[in-house]
């Protein structure tokens, strides 16, 4: 488990008090029911338009990934999906593999998903 991060037996989470978080759903409850403790952190929605949640979901894969690149370049270090939202892995198949493959994931259980995007993993 990354360091960043700490998850205890009872899948609670903590991300590191100067991390940008993303994450897909309602913030703040859902990501209270995914057992994540914001702890005064702010998360930001993914997606988003001008810092606000974008009101839709991306058209498709290349619109997800194009907007993750662009928050990740803003400082963006994590994208948490909360179990409400782990259907955007089966369904947005190209930016899951886009994740898997260029980011670490820190967490991975029914309740909820979490991909470092501050260190890419080694091809």
């Amino acid at each position: 488990m990354n360091q960043a991060i700490r998850a205890t037996s009872t899948n609670s989470s903590t991300p590191p008090s100067n991390s940008g978080l993303l994450a897909t759903g309602v913030i703040p409850e859902i990501l209270g029911r995914a057992g994540l403790r914001l702890d005064g952190r702010h998360a930001k929605h993914f997606p988003q338009v001008k810092g606000a949640y974008a009101g839709h979901y991306p058209g498709d894969s290349s619109g997800a990934i194009e907007q993750l690149e662009t928050l990740r370049a803003q400082g963006a270090s994590f994208i948490v999906f909360p179990g409400t939202s782990l259907w955007w892995l089966d369904h947005y198949t190209e930016f899951r593999e886009h994740l898997d493959a260029r980011y670490h994931r820190i967490c991975s259980s029914e309740d909820c998903v979490i991909f470092d995007l501050a260190v890419a993993p080694v091809p």
